[in-house]
């Protein structure tokens, strides 16, 4: 991608890539692994993983209102925040597989709607927590954007948990 106005087709060949770099990440790890952290009060490796597929799960209804209802506004009442949405939702004793097939799948399926509906990049749908004051209207293309960015952060994340628990090999 390039650094400052990706096209299209980057933002779009980024996004299915995705689910297959985070199963890369923790793929062969073991349970105990899993549940590594990179500190206390931080998440495991097995919670980011969920926190990925319940994010773009939402993300993708957004996605989907936006093409089929341009305008109209998704609120989120229920939403606790991540650390209470977690512990509701059972993160930490979850197993992924489930988890990393709904993420191929909604990539895909996104995917696969936007080669064929160019003109839905461009919908927006308004998003926010009723009361908050912080509504906004987001397009297809800046949910795929900044979902890109948000899954890259927690790879990142994950490699660095993974590296913090690698034993260090003396020579």
């Amino acid at each position: 991608m390039s650094e400052t106005n990706p096209s299209r087709g980057e933002l779009l060949a980024n996004y299915v890539a995705l689910p297959e770099r985070l199963a890369t990440a923790v793929g062969g790890l073991n349970q105990e692994e899993l549940n590594q952290t990179g500190g206390p009060d931080e998440w495991s490796i097995r919670q980011i993983v969920h926190h990925l597929a319940d994010g773009q799960t939402m993300w993708t209804v957004c996605m989907r209102v936006a093409i089929g209802t341009p305008g109209a506004a998704m609120q989120f009442p229920f939403y606790p925040g991540n650390d209470e949405w977690s512990e509701r939702m059972a993160y930490a004793e979850r197993i992924i597989e489930p988890g990393l097939a709904i993420l191929r799948a909604l990539h895909d399926e996104t995917a696969g709607l936007l080669t064929l509906m160019p003109e839905a990049w461009e919908r927006k749908v308004v998003v926010g927590v009723p009361g908050s004051g912080n509504e906004r209207a987001y397009s297809v293309a800046r949910i795929i954007e900044f979902t890109g960015e948000h899954f890259v952060e927690h790879l990142g994340e994950i490699e660095a948990i993974k590296e913090k628990a690698t034993p260090m090999v003396a020579n």
